[in-house]
């Protein structure tokens, strides 16, 4: 990489400046890891007397835009997503997942709710995790606890569903994962094949917002709960919202099989 330089006395805010004015953005975007990463290897060797050759800063930026490339090669341009929640299909039990984290105290809080296609609640959870690096990690936790409480529960049949695209991406490849998340990706992908059927979904946040809600609370109050019906007034709501949809979407689909606009097969 070909630094920019003018005067050997710069200030650094004046170089950075200058850096990302003048060069391209794919330089200046390698740029900001690079510094990310030297940040993080500075606060590794202060805290956890762990130091790192220039030789593993380097690979790790390396791979980590290679990964983001890898995401963003593999993301349509173009994608419709469904902007409320959906009933899972048949006999099976849809298990949505959120994380909440804060940096600071490198802690996360995972919001876990199950419902039926009737959108009843089967269970609520929120569990409090230390030591959570990353916002990568918060997400990545939680879909393995999701996948924890659907076996505890002896659920068979399931639908893992969250807001995180580059989690549920990664659940759904076979190829050997180099991201830091890895150890959890495998762990789930394993746990998954414990169920008669496991189906990973990705949604959007306001179809997600029970778990969000979850999640923020059980931050918020620093606490983990298991309960059958959620204690946060915002998780009430999205969940009251959500079963109010589903009922019209019935309707609406009554109303068009009576008027002979819908095919109805039976058998």
């Amino acid at each position: 990489m070909a630094w920019a330089s003018s005067d050997d006395n710069s200030d650094f805010t004046v170089w950075l400046k200058s850096t990302f004015e003048t060069r391209s953005m794919a330089l200046c975007r390698t740029t900001v890891w690079a510094l990310w990463a030297l940040w993080t290897s500075r606060n590794k060797f202060i805290h956890e007397g762990e130091n790192q050759t220039g030789i593993q800063i380097t690979s790790f930026v390396q791979i980590y835009l290679e990964e983001l490339d890898d995401l963003k090669s593999a993301i349509p341009e173009r994608r419709i997503c469904v902007d409320r929640w959906t009933a899972p299909m048949g006999s099976r039990l849809k298990v949505n997942f959120d994380a909440a984290f804060n940096n600071h105290n490198k802690e996360s809080c995972s919001g876990l709710v199950i419902r039926n296609s009737k959108a009843e609640v089967i269970c609520c959870k929120t569990e409090i995790n230390l030591n959570t690096p990353s916002v990568f990690s918060a997400e990545a936790v939680a879909c393995l606890q999701a996948l924890k409480l659907g076996l505890q529960l002896g659920l068979r049949e399931i639908e893992v569903e969250g807001d995180s695209r580059t989690i549920i991406q990664k659940l759904q490849e076979e190829k050997e994962d180099r991201f830091e998340i890895s150890m959890y990706i495998k762990d789930a992908q394993y746990l998954s094949c414990h169920f008669n059927l496991c189906v990973f979904l990705f949604t959007n946040r306001e179809a997600d917002r029970v778990a969000y809600c979850l999640a923020q609370e059980g931050l918020k109050k620093r606490e983990s709960i298991y309960l059958t019906n959620p204690v946060s007034p915002g998780a009430v709501e999205a969940m009251a919202e959500d079963r109010r949809r589903l009922e019209v979407v019935g309707e609406d689909r009554v109303k068009r099989i009576e008027g002979g606009r819908e095919n109805v097969l039976e058998f």
